[in-house]
């Protein structure tokens, strides 16, 4: 499943992306819904910089009857990223630990100058691949791959929104 999100910060590009790319897990007390971000992996070569980061969602998230089926592995996922800094892009790819290999979600986030305003235009793809899914009948996973995309989907937008607001509120504290 494809999607779309379009935001904007009301700081510079040339503040808000080095923020993104070099300081997110310094945000860590902004972002209510995130517990953790471990970077496993930085290398840096010129204006191009490749991370490994492993966030881990806080319980909360999880509804109350869910908690005890939901395993802490389940809220936590891999984000590969790699930012170019000519472009003022981020081509990003992450993996589920608990659906390794059953689903695919990557995508590009473009930072836009426009003057005292970042607009963020970030294109991604999510897809369960219901065949992967061993551990449901074949018949079951094609019916809820659908369903289960677009959950995540309706989930993740709001969570990347809150993202672009704990950066602009962690900016407004730094910078005024």
């Amino acid at each position: 499943m494809r999607f779309t999100i379009t935001d904007e910060i009301d700081f510079p590009r040339d503040l808000v992306y080095p923020t993104i790319r070099d300081r997110i897990e310094e945000l860590i007390d902004y972002l209510p819904n995130v517990d953790a971000i471990e970077v496993l992996e930085k290398e840096i070569d010129g204006p191009v910089h490749r991370h490994v980061k492993r966030w881990k969602a806080s319980a909360s998230e999880i509804p109350g009857l869910l908690r005890p089926i939901v395993k802490p592995d389940y809220l936590q996922w891999v984000d590969h990223a790699t930012w170019d800094g000519e472009a003022w892009t981020t081509e990003w790819r992450h993996e589920l630990p608990f659906l390794s290999g059953a689903m695919t979600a990557h995508g590009v986030n473009r930072y836009i100058d426009e003057g005292d305003i970042t607009i963020i235009e970030l294109e991604g793809e999510f897809t369960i691949h219901p065949e992967r899914l061993t551990f449901l009948p074949g018949a079951v996973a094609r019916k809820i791959a659908p369903t289960l995309e677009r959950f995540v989907v309706e989930s993740i937008k709001p969570n990347l929104r809150a993202t672009n607001q704990a950066v602009e509120q962690w900016l407004e504290e730094q910078h005024g």
